[in-house]
């Protein structure tokens, strides 16, 4: 009893994701998905991401109770940090990784493998494992970089302010790392990001990520950059030279070194249209062909990332709309489903007569998440109701939607679609008094607390619908 009560000590003293602070109340859907994917890294050339997935699935199938299976991908991960040696693009870049970081992965893995099985209660190769393990020394900077990369993929305010404040002691303990301050840069864009509502680049995420990009011209680096650095264009508008020089001159950069991947010409691209004005719409064409072609080229199956930016070229640098509602349709048919709400808006840009029930219908049967289909109905509803004009149908549909969650009607969506600016009073009027309706069914506080507000919105509506028709 005493030996297992030292094995369990000794266990706590390692450096692995079972001792580490990871907050109790974190999202976890999804999450052992994303790692099996993701680990396919390791068969590329970033041995590093691929590594941290790998240890980080290996903890996430044992918290799911799957030790047997995170025991067999841990040793799948010792037989490749056995053969791998860095070698391609950007290899000196690699070696410098694999170098700083090889014997902290051990470290960590063989730790790992040590708690996994003394969780399986296989006691004596948990202390076998604990016997291999590395010493390393008291701080390293590709411990903290360890630890930033495992923090970055929880969705989790608490784990993303761990990921920056480990990816600062990484930089701070070794800069000599390109990769460390990349981390630096990407949590604290990733935070920012999710976080912080309308926040610009920090100069601390931009000077990461530049250094990052002026010591490795890795495409993935220049795409984080890009990024950073359009949230800053936005900001400042179209008087800073030095910041549109950077831009352009990134811009070249990202296409001259991205190689056969296509996501990244994709990428790259992303922000371009979002830039129109600034960037060529020759280079934005250029940058999407290459991307279909290296999508061609690499079996890549679905496509609907690049059929959104093309109908997105089509819509903001030819302006030929019904180029670009024809590819929207090939993205959403291929599970986008934000483009649904661009063709329903080019729709009525254009006027266009045609009927877009079946639209509505062809997409309830293909997209099967509640809340896309929960948006769709309503959309429907709208529809009906603001552009056939068949209010009968349109308010069954409300109210069905209304008894199932009050809490997915927002009617302030139904104008900016299909609403008109006059005859409406007569639609925003019956569906008023039918909420009457419902709210007096309806028992529950909470409910008639929300009816309520869309009662008071709908009198807002009908007073300037009827001063309108005045």
């Amino acid at each position: 009893m005493e030996s297992i009560e030292n094995l369990k000590k000794s266990l706590q003293e390692l450096e692995c994701p079972f001792t580490w602070n990871i907050p109790e109340c974190i999202d976890r859907q999804n999450i052992l998905e994303r790692l099996s994917s993701n680990c396919e890294d390791i068969q590329s050339n970033f041995l590093f991401n691929g590594f941290c997935n790998y240890i980080q699935e290996c903890f996430e199938r044992a918290n799911n109770d799957e030790t047997e299976l995170a025991i067999r991908k841990s040793q799948e991960c010792e037989t490749q940090l056995e053969e791998y040696f860095p070698t391609g693009l950007f290899s000196t870049f690699y070696q410098q990784l694999w170098e700083k970081s090889s014997r902290v992965l051990w470290h960590v893995l063989l730790s790992l493998q040590a708690h996994l099985y003394f969780k399986n209660n296989n006691i004596k190769i948990a202390e076998e494992k604990l016997q291999n393990v590395i010493p390393l020394e008291s701080s390293t900077g590709a411990l903290c970089a360890i630890k930033s990369r495992f923090y970055l993929l929880y969705i989790n305010e608490q784990c993303q302010k761990l990921a920056i404040e480990e990816a600062r002691q990484a930089v701070k303990l070794d800069n000599s790392v390109t990769m460390w301050h990349f981390l630096l840069g990407k949590s604290l864009a990733q935070y920012r990001r999710k976080y912080i509502l309308f926040g610009l680049p920090s100069d601390e995420e931009v000077d990461a990520l530049e250094i990052a990009w002026s010591e490795c011209k890795a495409p993935f680096i220049g795409v984080m950059l890009l990024h950073s650095y359009y949230k800053l264009h936005v900001n400042y508008g179209t008087n800073n030279e030095s910041l549109k020089k950077k831009i352009l001159d990134l811009v070249k950069g990202i296409k001259n070194n991205a190689g056969n991947e296509w996501y990244i010409y994709w990428r790259c691209a992303h922000v371009c249209v979002r830039l129109r004005g600034l960037v060529d719409k020759k280079e934005v064409k250029s940058l999407i062909d290459s991307a279909f072609e290296w999508s061609d080229k690499t079996h890549n199956q679905n496509k609907k990332h690049l059929w959104e930016i093309l109908a997105n070229y089509y819509r903001f640098f030819e302006y030929n709309y019904e180029k670009a509602i024809e590819n929207f349709i090939k993205a959403a048919d291929e599970g986008e489903f934000t483009c649904i709400l661009s063709i329903l808006s080019l729709s009525k840009q254009l006027n266009k007569k045609d009927n877009l029930l079946p639209l509505f219908d062809k997409y309830l049967k293909l997209y099967s998440q509640p809340d896309y289909v929960m948006e769709l109905r309503i959309l429907k509803a709208n529809y009906l109701m603001f552009k056939e004009k068949n209010i009968n149908d349109a308010i069954n549909m409300y109210l069905d939607l209304m008894e199932e969650d009050c809490k997915y009607i927002i009617f302030r969506e139904c104008r900016p679609w299909f609403g008109e600016n006059k005859n409406n009073y007569s639609v925003y009027d019956k569906l008023k008094s039918e909420l009457v309706k419902i709210m007096e069914k309806n028992s529950a506080e909470k409910d008639k607390t929300a009816f309520r507000m869309y009662q008071n919105y709908l009198d807002r509506i009908c007073d300037y619908e009827k001063k309108s028709l005045e």
